[in-house]
């Protein structure tokens, strides 16, 4: 995976993304918005083992990439089908989590690097 961020939702106070790595979801997360500074804490229970949920499935797509690289989506728009390559597919869409922070439904959005030619 690439380095830098991956993860980021919106500043429950001034809307502006707060950006944070992969490997800082695997520990009692510690964030300060770089606009605001308001601060985040997400400690370890549902809201960290929901992110590390997501973060499982992205891993399990990654894992696949092989298989995605000869695989396809059919999408059916009357009587017309266009096959969009998964390869093509996945470095063209955001993965998004739906969470409540500070009592606020937030988006957790992770940006993923595109599936390499093997």
């Amino acid at each position: 995976m690439q380095k830098g961020h991956h993860l980021s939702f919106p500043c429950t106070k001034c809307g502006k993304p707060v950006g944070f790595g992969l490997q800082e979801a695997d520990s009692n997360v510690k964030l300060e918005c770089k606009e605001c500074g308001e601060k985040y804490l997400f400690e370890e229970g549902s809201l960290l083992k929901e992110i590390r949920s997501f973060l499982r499935l992205v891993e399990a797509i990654k894992g696949a990439e092989s298989i995605l690289s000869n695989t396809s989506v059919g999408v059916r728009v009357g009587d017309k089908e266009v096959q969009i390559p998964y390869k093509l597919l996945l470095t063209r869409l955001t993965s998004q989590l739906e969470l409540e922070l500070k009592g606020k439904k937030i988006t957790l959005t992770f940006r993923s690097e595109p599936l390499r030619d093997a």
